[in-house]
């Protein structure tokens, strides 16, 4: 198999190929849940296709006939292929844009030979391809047990092949500007970064990044304080990975008294710094979600006292993210440059 690269590393790698080579075509292979998707529209911003001019086709919820046209007859008696809407919209002179062909490994041998002479010729009966069209697949990989079958040899030949694994930064990135993501959920996964992505096809519920933004997000925030929390977060990710995330929860019960700290009030060093390392994770989220101008002076002199480095970049790099005018403030330009080479 190709060489395992993270989701950034692996966007970085591709984007440039099809950029400069609209006709390379591109296999990204990678356990369930990893992210596969994301990074092709992605790849595609960085080309520069517009969201307008990009097709997610999942092919294996159509036959091969829907991808050739439908047939009919002439009144001359000739058979015509009918084109479908769906790849018509890539046809010559429609510009630059891009095909994202879903679960190509999983696809049947119809489906890949349909696949090797698009991608070889890319033209189907009716048009061609716009010569600025690039097309992408995704799949599973045969030990994830997700129906993937061998795929033809010469199909195999055609394409560039990669193969992801979890990325905690790239997740980090997008996470932080989710709106219903907090910050305390970011910094859990910073604590516990293997639980990212522990997919194992002999369990029903796992820890992925998938599942990890749905526990974020489609858990009423409620539910949080409620006993039925751990039960809701195992159908999802699992019991073990639910029982890790419920106790950085109830941390929260050893954090201090932080009012006087949002308030920009507080002397730094007279509030209480948690014994636990998973609640100094837990408090540098909450202060994230809390920072602003007028106490960001006072809450970096706080973290200041931290001994784990980490959790302070960490508040920094997510705070800037979140409100980039911070970094206009005196606390950030004298913590920037004693970590210029993070920054």
């Amino acid at each position: 198999m190709s060489h395992i690269q993270t989701l950034h590393e692996a966007v970085n790698t591709i984007a440039p190929i099809l950029k400069h080579s609209p006709t390379a075509t591109a296999v990204i292979k990678g356990p369930p849940g990893v992210g596969k998707s994301d990074i092709c529209f992605q790849i595609a911003a960085k080309i520069g296709i517009p969201e307008d001019r990009i097709l997610r086709i999942h092919i294996n919820d159509y036959d091969s006939i829907d991808f050739t046209g439908v047939p009919s007859i002439t009144p001359d008696g000739f058979t015509v292929f009918n084109p479908t809407q769906m790849l018509s919209m890539f046809r010559e002179g429609s510009g630059p844009g891009m095909l994202i062909v879903e679960e190509l490994p999983q696809s049947s041998n119809a489906h890949q030979t349909w696949f090797a002479g698009i991608e070889l010729e890319r033209e189907t009966p009716q048009f061609k391809l716009d010569p600025e069209v690039r097309i992408i697949c995704t799949g599973n990989r045969k030990e994830d047990r997700a129906g993937t079958r061998p795929m033809l040899s010469h199909l195999n030949d055609r394409l560039w092949h990669f193969e992801i694994s979890s990325d905690l930064d790239t997740w980090v990135s997008w996470a932080s500007t989710q709106p219903n993501i907090d910050y305390t959920d970011i910094m859990f996964l910073n604590w516990r970064p293997n639980l990212l992505n522990m997919f194992d096809p002999n369990r029903e519920a796992n820890p992925t990044s998938r599942s990890w933004t749905k526990v974020f997000t489609q858990i009423p925030k409620g539910l949080l304080k409620d006993k039925y929390l751990e039960a809701a977060v195992a159908a999802k990710v699992g019991e073990g990975a639910a029982a890790e995330y419920c106790s950085f929860l109830k941390m929260f019960k050893q954090l201090p008294d932080i009012t006087q700290l949002i308030k920009g009030t507080a002397n730094p060093k007279s509030v209480s710094i948690p014994a636990e390392l998973p609640a100094r994770f837990a408090l540098a989220g909450s202060l994230v979600e809390h920072a602003d101008t007028v106490n960001i002076d006072c809450i970096s002199a706080y973290l200041d006292q931290f001994q784990e480095k980490e959790i302070i970049m960490l508040f920094w790099s997510l705070l800037v993210r979140k409100e980039p005018q911070m970094k206009n403030t005196s606390a950030f330009t004298q913590f920037a440059p004693k970590n210029a080479d993070y920054y």
